[in-house]
């Protein structure tokens, strides 16, 4: 029941991004193996939830540096057991930007899906990017 959500986004996100059937299928039969999907406990790797915070117009995004990784990438975190992951990427967003008044795009649609490993960690961490948030419109993104 708790894994329902997520099995919806990835039936609508198959319709949407068919050329990414493989990738689907793949991390879909990882949530259904794996009640416990959701935990970072799982050994062998766990569903994130990231957010794409956007500017209104929709140009500019808001990154942070990975410190492990050296890269920049969207906010997000681990689900520790929640299985709304449109609602943990909104919590890591709130968390990590420090910004409030954030909300949720009205095209509330799962943007991305990918699976990723750590350079030397073996587990193996499934990254599900679910949503688009926007800043007020008053708010500017400056380089």
């Amino acid at each position: 029941m708790h894994r329902n959500k997520i099995r919806n986004f990835f039936k609508h996100y198959r319709v949407r991004y068919p050329e990414e059937t493989a990738v689907v299928e793949r991390v879909s039969s990882f949530v259904d193996a794996n009640t416990d999907c959701f935990s970072r406990e799982l050994p062998i790797g766990h569903i994130t939830g990231s957010a794409w915070i956007l500017d209104s117009t929709g140009t500019r995004a808001l990154l942070t540096h990975h410190k492990k990784l050296n890269i920049w990438v969207q906010l997000g975190g681990h689900a520790d057991g929640d299985p709304n992951v449109e609602q943990v990427a909104y919590r890591e967003a709130i968390e990590e930007s420090g910004l409030g008044g954030l909300s949720l795009s009205t095209r509330r649609c799962l943007i991305s899906i990918s699976i990723r490993s750590q350079p030397g960690v073996v587990k193996q961490h499934i990254i599900i990017t679910i949503a688009v948030f926007f800043f007020e419109p008053s708010m500017i993104i400056t380089a």
